[in-house]
């Protein structure tokens, strides 16, 4: 549940960029600005949470000797071991994933705070934000597949 909850609230964020921000053109950049910051903090405290979970789930899979190429894995039927190498491959690159998509966010600020996104010069942004969203609907195929089908 908390998966979701964050998974919402982080997509819910760039979604409110758009609302926010119709009609500032006459607020200035400073207005952007502030929302930009608000919106991009909302996104990497659950994208930071996501992250901290996954890395706690990882921890007490490893500790339990569930690892790829751990002796004890090699033990176990052929389908767990399936299991669990898609289920390191998928989330491991989908939490590279959200790392880079969070370093796009922190560029778009970086220029929407230095006035190089504008509102005649927004494809940046958007692009930004698509990328975000793509990282989000990974996990909405990822949380049914290792979570909710057991």
């Amino acid at each position: 549940l908390n998966l979701c909850v964050m998974l919402c609230r982080s997509s819910g964020s760039l979604r409110r960029i758009g609302r926010r921000t119709s009609g500032m053109a006459a607020a200035g950049t400073g207005a952007l600005v502030s929302v930009t910051a608000e919106v991009f903090t909302a996104s990497f405290g659950a994208s930071s949470a996501f992250l901290v979970i996954k890395g706690f789930e990882w921890s007490a899979k490893f500790h339990h000797g569930l690892y790829p190429n751990a002796p004890h894995l090699a033990t176990l039927p052929p389908g767990e071991q399936v299991f669990f190498g898609l289920y390191f491959t998928m989330t491991g690159l989908h939490g590279l994933h959200v790392i880079a998509g969070l370093s796009v966010l922190g560029v778009m600020l970086w220029w929407v705070a230095t006035d190089r996104i504008r509102q005649d010069r927004y494809i940046h942004l958007e692009n930004g934000g698509l990328y975000w969203h793509l990282v989000d609907v990974i996990w909405i195929f990822l949380l049914p597949l290792f979570y909710l089908a057991a």
